[in-house]
């Protein structure tokens, strides 16, 4: 169960990666699709969150509901960002006498190790976050812009 939401997370986030690098490739329709695609996909998932947010709080300054509701759809994209960056780079065990997903962050021995447990409940939970996360995107590209 645990590989299947972590499974889910990867999907999740996969998709919200293409989907705010196509919007923000089709946000200037006098420029060039073809050019503004292979730009959006040099760029890392935080640099396409910046790009976009730079764009689209010159076109919100003037509807401060939409401006807020994409500033704070922002800051939970980043905070998405980091849970998959420290999920993606850390290793992962199940606990099953304890009823427990541990993550690892750091080598054995080393200082900077760091583990988190999760029940999968818990792991689910954040799953959850994620897709709300995406979902609340689709909502905000199609109806909170000028």
């Amino acid at each position: 169960m645990a590989a299947q939401h972590l499974g889910r997370l990867l999907f999740t986030f996969g998709r919200l990666e293409m989907n705010v690098a196509l919007f923000l490739a089709g946000l200037h329709p006098d420029r060039d699709f073809d050019q503004e695609i292979v730009a959006a996909e040099k760029r890392t998932f935080g640099d396409k969150l910046d790009a976009l947010q730079v764009q689209l709080m010159d076109e919100l300054a003037a509807d401060a509901e939409a401006e807020q509701a994409w500033a704070a759809w922002f800051e939970q994209a980043r905070t998405l960002r980091a849970l998959r960056n420290r999920f993606a780079h850390g290793r992962w065990a199940c606990l099953p006498v304890q009823h427990q997903i541990v993550h690892v962050v750091g080598l054995p021995g080393s200082p900077n190790q760091a583990s988190t447990f999760y029940t999968l409940e818990a792991l689910e939970l954040e799953v959850r976050k994620a897709e709300q996360i995406a979902a609340d995107f689709q909502r905000l590209r199609r109806t909170e812009r000028p």
